[in-house]
């Protein structure tokens, strides 16, 4: 189940957001007003990560975050390999199933970018 994590970043608490469980972590981006400018969700956390990315300009991307630059607790942005890939309806399940806690706004805005993507690849 996601759960809010503390924040020990440069960027306030107002602007930034954590969720994260033992196999997920959701970071979102929050503009003055607490609107998501961007997000990342990052699936199956220090086995074999993939991340989605999505940014207010409409740029999505499912990707794959290059093993070789895992870190413990991410101090330094990891590296993600450039290739896109299409990305399997279980990973929208698998958040649906473990977002309960996260607020219901940013919840739907997640699923719903997450829907969008997977119906624009098919």
């Amino acid at each position: 189940m996601l759960k809010p994590i503390k924040n020990n970043s440069l960027v306030t608490e107002r602007d930034l957001k954590k969720y994260a469980d033992d196999s997920m972590s959701l970071t979102l981006w929050l503009d003055e007003k607490s609107g998501i400018l961007a997000f990342e969700l990052v699936f199956d956390l220090l086995i074999d990560e993939w991340a989605f990315i999505c940014h207010a300009n409409g740029k999505r991307r499912y990707v794959r975050i290059d093993p070789s630059s895992r870190r413990n607790g991410r101090p330094q942005k990891q590296t993600i390999l450039e290739e896109e890939f299409e990305m399997p309806y279980s990973r929208i399940m698998k958040f649906s199933q473990e977002s309960e806690q996260i607020a219901n706004q940013e919840r739907k805005f997640v699923l719903s970018a997450l829907e969008d993507f997977f119906h624009a690849k098919l």
